[in-house]
């Protein structure tokens, strides 16, 4: 056996090894060109060091191991698939309104409409849509805007079948309100006052097909008003 420099890093190895063990570059096809020192030179030992078995040169895992870099930014790619996935969710169902929701967006529209400062209308906590035996649709949310004074003045808007039907502030019905308005008006502050003692604990056999809350913050931010939030 003989002692040759590497002919990458210059350091002694075998003459038989086919690699360096010191920089991993490749021996046997450079051996014709490498020139052996002479036998009679003393080797230290702590200049020879056993190859070991499961040793890799440095430098050599990348080039070894190419798909890992694959696997890792394939990862990375379904990561940031999945959270831009998560974000495009939450901001279509912040956005997207369900059948009640619609329903109160639709007569709220309506109430605004009528407002002499449209701009100045707030919704209030929750909205009720309750639909009765006849498959009448009755919703009631709470509002405040500015009344004809200048004044903001909250009361609860009641609705029946997308028709306004009045306000219910303890006043009752307008005074020039006809028979037939004052009938409506009645029988929808009974519904009201149904909802509140039983809420959506309303039934078919109390009369109601359906009773559902309704939150108002999602309709408040497709109206871009205020939304007050009762504790």
């Amino acid at each position: 056996m003989a002692i040759i420099n590497c002919p990458e890093c210059g350091k002694e190895i075998s003459d038989k090894a086919k690699i360096c063990i010191n920089c991993g570059y490749p021996i046997n096809s450079d051996l014709d060109n490498i020139q052996p020192k002479p036998d009679n030179i003393e080797l230290k030992q702590e200049n020879v060091d056993p190859v070991l078995p499961n040793w890799t040169p440095q430098g050599s895992y990348e080039k070894s191991h190419p798909k890992s870099k694959k696997i890792i930014v394939t990862v990375i790619i379904f990561a940031m698939i999945a959270i831009i996935t998560s974000v495009v969710i939450i901001i279509i169902n912040e956005n997207t309104l369900s059948f009640e929701e619609e329903q109160v967006y639709n007569v709220a529209s309506i109430y605004k409409k009528d407002l002499k400062n449209p701009n100045s209308m707030e919704l209030h906590g929750d909205a009720a849509f309750i639909i009765d035996k006849d498959f009448n649709y009755y919703t009631f949310f709470t509002v405040s805007g500015n009344n004809s004074y200048g004044t903001k003045a909250i009361s609860v808007a009641m609705f029946k079948n997308s028709k306004y039907i009045g306000n219910y502030d303890n006043k009752g019905p307008d005074y020039d309100a006809t028979k037939e308005e004052k009938a409506e008006y009645t029988l929808a502050e009974s519904v009201l006052w149904q909802w509140a003692l039983d809420g959506e604990n309303l039934t078919k056999e109390k009369g109601y097909n359906k009773a559902v809350k309704v939150n108002c913050k999602k309709i408040a931010n497709r109206f871009g008003c205020k939304y007050v939030e009762i504790e």
